[in-house]
């Protein structure tokens, strides 16, 4: 919901913070958090822009007919180029895909990562209905 700027700045705050904080004896050993940190100055813009990507792709290619809807957040376990397999969170713990994806989404995401959404059944495979968020 913020900028680029904003979101590499957020890592960078929070990394100073960690480290503040364990100088002022306030939490112990903070080597982790500043390296979570860090690394989400680097995954948080990558993760807005598959958000933006996938968002665009789902409006030129939204299926007029499908079955079988799942509503839930996915956590990404395989990644081809321009094809996604998902896990449901909630649901069954079945991972379903490929999922049909621009290649320049699967070139940014990485295994783990979360997927907020609708997927439905859509003739013999999957397809992405509905996006609201990704997350590393």
């Amino acid at each position: 919901m913020c900028g680029r700027d904003t979101i590499q700045a957020a890592g960078t705050v929070t990394k100073k913070l960690a480290k503040w904080l364990s100088e002022k004896g306030y939490i112990k050993d903070t080597e982790e958090a500043q390296e979570l940190a860090g690394e989400a100055v680097k995954t948080l813009p990558n993760a807005k822009k598959v958000l933006s990507l996938l968002n665009a792709y789902l409006d030129e290619i939204s299926p007029a007919r499908h079955s079988g809807e799942i509503q839930d957040h996915f956590r990404i376990e395989r990644i081809e180029p321009g094809k996604l397999w998902l896990e449901p969170l909630t649901a069954d713990s079945t991972i379903i895909g490929p999922f049909p994806v621009p290649k320049q989404v699967t070139a940014l995401c990485v295994i783990g990562w979360k997927i907020g959404g609708i997927v439905a059944k859509v003739g013999r495979g999957w397809r992405l209905i509905e996006v609201w968020n990704v997350s590393p």
